[in-house]
């Protein structure tokens, strides 16, 4: 058996992490907001869409849990996947 305190020390360190995790998923969301918001204002225009790494990550986090989005940001995310796969398109026909 081990004592009470080293048990809390060790669960402790585990909540922190999921407390570190949690918060770097909110201030994801909050960029993502943030992005979806601006693309909005624009008018749609695909200048305001993800790109290279952003993208990718916003594929992976749509990718691991799809009922954690909005409609307008899943919108967002599949918008900006179809236009990296226009522009790879076009470079291919070029």
């Amino acid at each position: 058996m081990e004592p009470a305190h080293e048990s809390l020390v060790r669960g402790w360190a585990r909540f922190r992490g999921w407390l570190d995790k949690e918060r770097e998923a909110i201030r994801w969301r909050q960029s993502l907001d943030a992005n979806v918001a601006e693309w909005l204002k624009s008018g749609r225009k695909s200048a305001a869409l993800l790109r290279g790494d952003a993208l990718d990550e916003a594929l992976r986090r749509y990718g691991a849990g799809k009922g954690q989005f909005t409609g307008e940001q899943i919108e967002f995310i599949r918008a900006s996947r179809k236009s990296r796969s226009s522009r790879w398109i076009g470079v291919a026909l070029t």
